[in-house]
């Protein structure tokens, strides 16, 4: 009788053993699964209901400033990569000196580097595109008002996209002074245009614009975004800077909600409006890899 006593209590010794182990192995190598920022946050159900069904392959696009290309390292998640960039003039022409230089993003366009940068991409099934940019009001304002500069940058293209691999053009065309009706309809004019020159001439050559986060909801800045949508492959809602060097208010550069109305405005109430004129196939989400520091006075928003 005590040997089957002695075995029962080292059978039930090396049981409560054998569970320890797998509480504690539970406890220091479980975890517990991500939880999605869209569950139980009532303000982002409407996106929940627009992300199933899931798009299978996400647009990852990068854009690669000029001034980079030395320490630029291409990333194998990257499918698009946009080098930054070459800027038009007011007559629509491509600027390329500036005074006795070469205008820098158009010399480091046809260096060397930037060559093995697109190879590289081209051999990982990385599309390369093309930023056309302009950012001087002036120059802005009389390059979408003339027809003639138009025709003048379209002619340009001829050249570069027969010469270069490029997949796409990107427009950059940031206008910060008061927009009349007339520059906001010509800018459509000018999309419309060039959607149709590439569409004729070029196969696959996708048409994209930058624009600001408010742009679906401030009928004050130069995108008409209802009218611009059909001639456009996709369209990349710069969500940051809401708060910057020049802000007079610390802040966040990309706040995704406004708590207590700390913010007027913030990246899900500027999404809800784009959504209403775009498909949502079409907007790519910018995102900052980057922070300001600031010193404050106090701890109120």
């Amino acid at each position: 009788m005590s040997k089957t006593i002695q075995r029962l209590s080292l059978f039930f010794a090396l049981v409560f053993v054998l569970l320890l182990a797998a509480l504690l192995a539970s406890y220091f190598f479980y975890q517990q699964p991500l939880k999605s920022a869209l569950n139980g946050n009532n303000r982002l159900s409407y996106l929940k209901e627009l992300i199933i069904p899931r798009r299978d392959k996400k647009i990852i696009y990068g854009f690669l400033p000029y001034w980079n290309l030395r320490d630029f390292a291409l990333q194998p998640e990257l499918t698009h990569l946009a080098y930054f960039s070459l800027t038009i003039a007011a007559d629509g022409s491509l600027i390329t000196q500036t005074g006795a230089s070469l205008e820098p993003g158009f010399n480091n366009f046809r260096a060397e580097r930037f060559l093995e940068i697109s190879n590289q991409a081209r051999q990982q099934n990385t599309q390369v595109e093309l930023v056309l940019s302009q950012f001087d009001n002036d120059d802005i304002y009389q390059f979408v008002n003339d027809e003639k500069a138009h025709l003048t940058l379209i002619n340009s293209l001829d050249s570069l996209l027969q010469a270069y691999p490029i997949s796409g053009l990107n427009i950059d065309i940031e206008y910060s002074a008061a927009v009349d009706e007339q520059l906001r309809q010509n800018f459509v004019t000018f999309i419309r245009k060039l959607d149709w020159y590439l569409d004729s001439k070029y196969d696959q050559v996708n048409l994209s614009i930058d624009v600001y986060a408010s742009a679906a909801s401030n009928d004050a800045l130069i995108w008409d975004i209802a009218a611009l949508e059909p001639y456009l492959d996709y369209i990349i809602v710069m969500a940051y800077d809401f708060h910057s060097r020049l802000s007079t208010q610390a802040g966040p550069v990309a706040p995704l909600f406004s708590e207590d109305d700390s913010w007027s405005k913030n990246i899900n109430q500027q999404l809800k409006k784009f959504l209403d004129h775009v498909d949502r196939s079409k907007l790519l989400l910018g995102i900052p890899f980057y922070g300001y520091g600031r010193q404050t006075d106090s701890n109120q928003p």
